[in-house]
């Protein structure tokens, strides 16, 4: 029994080098080829990424939360800087939709972000097995880094994404209208979870 255990642990101690080794050729890789990625907001961070949220309100006075994480992807064939990463909205029936994301930023990027133009694109996750492959909702952002904040536009997905009464439109798409306008702070999940509950 102790040499097994002893053998557990020793594979467990393997394991944790492993992946510790793992990480630290990402952040070599990050380094080397997309170093802005430690300094997106305008400050050097020793982790690359970027977590921020924000509120947009509709024509209509109905109030979206918006969370985005991100961090270096794989380079584009364009040599385009590619970010990847997850996000939330808290929609106005008071749910919390969880999607994927990807961005977009310019080529031959310096260290500091700071006036950069990014494309943002969040699409819903298409559940096992279903038939829907719309991905809905799917959102898209327009702007740029202003110091540790994003200052973003929706060009009119909220309102193709979401129905009147704020949930999801998984029917038809309407055309794109009522450009909303949003600024993304650097923060917290625990921030942005607050900000969806004062919204009950």
């Amino acid at each position: 029994m102790a040499r097994s255990r002893s053998g557990c642990f020793g594979s467990l101690i393997q394991l944790a080098g492993v992946l510790v080794l793992c990480g630290v050729v990402f952040l070599v890789f990050i380094a080397v080829f997309q170093p802005w990625g430690f300094y997106l907001g305008g400050t050097f961070h020793l982790i690359p990424y970027w977590q921020g949220w924000g509120t947009m309100r509709s024509k209509t006075g109905q109030k979206y939360v918006v969370l985005v994480s991100m961090w270096p992807g794989s380079p584009t064939r364009l040599g385009s800087a590619y970010l990847s990463g997850e996000g939330y909205v808290c929609t106005p029936k008071h749910e919390r939709v969880r999607l994927r994301m990807n961005a977009l930023m310019g080529r031959h990027l310096g260290r500091n972000t700071d006036g950069e133009a990014i494309s943002v694109h969040m699409y819903g996750r298409s559940a096992p097995l279903s038939q829907d492959p719309s991905r809905r909702p799917s959102i898209d952002f327009r702007g740029r880094w202003s110091g540790n904040s994003l200052v973003m536009t929706d060009v009119g997905s909220i309102s193709q994404a979401f129905l009147l009464d704020g949930s999801v439109n998984r029917g038809h798409l309407p055309a794109a209208r009522d450009t909303l306008p949003i600024t993304m702070i650097a923060g917290t999940m625990s921030r942005f979870e607050a900000a969806c509950r004062a919204m009950r």
